[in-house]
């Protein structure tokens, strides 16, 4: 049995000003809920209805409300009929939307279905005829499905703040109608995700409802007008946030995070192996007893009673991607200018002078390394290493005069590699993910060949020649055109082929730099749509891991983090790449919100930070460090469960939150926002 009850109320005195601020973004649409068959209309249109499941013994009352055009603000209680305690009971709310689905998306999990993925086992929505479910936690969005069908874009998430009970979801598309569905309990079913590519049995929590007794629960059904490229996705995922948003603070003031920054680069990721002294990959701990490898001088802060943090020995040091040595490079260059440090400026210069010497080879045709492994450069390269090289390499020639050292090749090494990608862009723009070392193309394809638009845009802007330029346009127009069409972007994280968050950056950083040089406003549109899917990855709300999690006693908050792929399903402090861009999107558009993301991204991206005293895992980490990997949900290598974090202290995260500091004038942006709250209280 199910019984509506429709209200219309006024949005700011329905949730204390908490959504007070939505923009009429459908002003000029009309939407309305029907009572009588418990249907959502635009006008005359039918766009969908809700139902009931429910099974026998339970009675289901809603509450109706439209907070705004569009957006519906749906509460359902479940009431125990039966006479008598009702255990391992399952509860849904559907919301079946008339016709055919062309494109679905569960924010962080599934684009379209994943269905291009060759060894991704979450494909489609279904697995043996069964539909998959997944808990609130794995999703960015609490529970979120998204479809659009016909002319209208659908999407149903579930509340999760506060006090409430763990739920999940799932999307099943039909032929002629696809249903959004929240579940209670929890549950992932048939089978659950646990680590890359590997699939276990699935699990469901209990719930039991007491005789007479009920459960309430909250959703949000938001409708809107499909646009091109699935731009609609852009209310459902304010509407979120607007609901789930909430104060955080950062581990450490600014400058404390630059300081320990510098710290880790230059006496924990400093590693020489023969004559070449660089930023090595990142830092494992091993227990003592075990073969340590060559220490390098490492202080004390780096030896434990059981064991040591040390440098990976097996694999190497990167010019990008994880290791961005040229980056860590380039701020220490900044450190020197900032405050003297002698050791600062060595170092820089020492790491980039290896690379010039080993790594930028002398003949022509032949590319720049990505890697240096121990018995010296690695065979091939890739767009994100040598795109991200390419812009830092042009930096720090710059940096480096400004320290009183003159190094021409730095800026000859930075303008070869956007020589390259104009060399090897294709009539479509395509310029290519990855080559040997003799320059040879092993694959054109991916999102991943972005990285060297920004490359191109300093080339660009060092020689005032027009050929990067224009061909930073048709490469943008090609990727952009393909994530417009398909919805998302794929292979950045190169350790995974598949759906991504970043082989977006670059496409956001490249959007950005060409609206500054052209003042073309489309790139600054364009610029809004990428982030939205980035923002599709970023976590709106605040996972509980139960009292035993050791993020619980960490304190560690989801909220603003992101997810890394489809196939790699674990939080990291990622989205530190693109903080400054959000600042600067929200001061070139007027709107707010990016500002309040990109806060909440940096003050995400310091959790774990350690200023040498902290403990994490039983383990006393190095000044600077932090490590890559949250567990956010049911996934994980090795022995990692729901609520942990692994012990990976690895070189980017450090690299990131610096260069973020070196691209921000003003770092008060950073703070304000926590003094000004700070200042009310007092």
């Amino acid at each position: 049995m199910n019984r509506i009850h429709l209200a219309k109320i006024n949005f700011a005195l329905m949730l204390g000003l908490i959504l007070s601020a939505c923009s009429g973004s459908d002003e000029g649409f009309s939407y309305r809920f029907s009572e009588n068959d418990g249907a959502v209309y635009h006008q005359k249109d039918l766009i969908g209805n809700v139902r009931n499941g429910n099974s026998p013994g339970i009675e289901s009352t809603d509450e109706i409300r439209q907070a705004e055009d569009g957006v519906f603000l749906w509460k359902r209680t479940f009431s125990n009929i039966s006479g008598k305690r009702m255990d391992s009971v399952r509860l849904t709310m559907d919301f079946e939307v008339k016709g055919k689905s062309g494109f679905q998306l569960i924010p962080a999990v599934s684009y379209n279905g994943n269905l291009h993925e060759k060894h991704n086992l979450l494909k489609g929505y279904s697995k043996n005829g069964t539909p998959w479910t997944f808990a609130y936690h794995r999703i960015a969005v609490p529970g979120a499905t998204y479809t659009e069908t016909g002319n209208w874009s659908v999407t149903l998430f579930g509340e999760a703040k506060g006090e409430f009970e763990p739920f999940s979801c799932s999307l099943i598309p039909e032929e002629k109608r696809t249903t959004h569905r929240l579940i209670w309990p929890e549950e992932e079913l048939p089978y659950t995700n646990y680590t890359k590519n590997k699939l276990k049995s699935g699990y469901r929590q209990n719930l039991t409802l007491e005789k007479d007794g009920s459960l309430t629960v909250t959703a949000w059904l938001v409708v809107a007008p499909n646009k091109k490229g699935h731009r609609s996705i852009d209310k459902m995922l304010d509407v979120a946030w607007k609901i789930h948003r909430h104060d955080t603070k950062a581990a450490f003031p600014v400058q404390h995070v630059w300081d320990y920054g510098v710290a880790y680069a230059k006496n924990g990721l400093w590693h020489k192996i023969q004559d070449f002294e660089a930023f090595n990959i990142g830092m494992r701990y091993r227990p003592y007893g075990e073969n340590k490898g060559p220490e390098n001088g490492k202080t004390d802060e780096f030896h434990l009673e059981n064991g040591e943090w040390t440098n990976v020995l097996y694999t190497h040091f990167e010019a990008g991607w994880a290791g961005q040595n040229i980056s860590l490079a380039n701020s220490l260059f900044t450190d020197f200018l900032k405050h003297g440090d002698s050791t600062s400026l060595k170092k820089a210069i020492t790491s980039l002078d290896g690379w010039i010497k080993y790594c930028v080879p002398k003949d022509e045709g032949q590319i720049i390394s990505a890697r240096f492994w121990g018995n010296g450069p690695s065979g091939g390269t890739d767009a994100c290493n040598m795109g991200t090289a390419g812009r830092n390499f042009i930096e720090a020639y710059h940096l480096a005069k400004k320290c009183g050292v003159n190094r021409p090749e730095y800026l000859k090494a930075g303008l070869a590699i956007a020589d390259f990608a104009v060399k090897e862009q294709q009539p479509g723009g395509v310029i290519g993910k990855s080559w040997n070392i003799n320059g040879k193309c092993t694959r054109r394809e991916g999102t991943t060949g972005a990285f060297m638009i920004p490359a191109m845009m300093a080339a660009n802007k060092e020689t005032g020649k027009e050929v990067y330029l224009e061909a930073s346009k048709r490469a943008f127009s090609h990727y952009y055109s393909t994530f417009e069409e398909k919805g998302y972007t794929t292979a950045g994280a190169l350790d995974s082929d598949c759906v991504d968050k970043e082989s977006s950056f670059p496409m956001l950083r490249s959007a950005m730099l060409l609206f500054e040089t052209t003042q073309d406003k489309t790139y600054l549109d364009k610029a809004v749509a990428i982030s939205y899917y980035l923002a599709s990855w970023q976590w709106h709300q605040s996972v509980d891991f139960g009292p035993k999690a050791s993020l619980t006693e960490y304190g560690h908050d989801t909220f603003g983090g992101t997810s890394v792929s489809t196939q790699h399903q674990h939080m990291d402090p990622y989205a530190l790449y693109w903080v400054s861009d959000w600042i600067k999107l929200a001061k070139y558009t007027g709107n707010d919100l990016w500002r309040e993301r990109a806060i909440a991204a940096w003050n995400h991206g310091t959790f774990s930070l350690s200023d040498g005293s902290k403990i994490f895992n039983d383990k006393r980490r190095p000044t600077g460090s932090q490590n890559e990997a949250f567990f956010h949900t049911s996934w994980g290598w090795g022995d990692a469960t729901f609520g942990s974090m692994n012990d990976w202290l690895v070189a980017w995260p450090t690299a990131f939150r610096l260069e973020t500091l070196r691209y921000l004038d003003d770092w008060n942006v950073l703070e304000a926002e926590q003094e000004e709250k700070l200042a009310k209280a007092k």
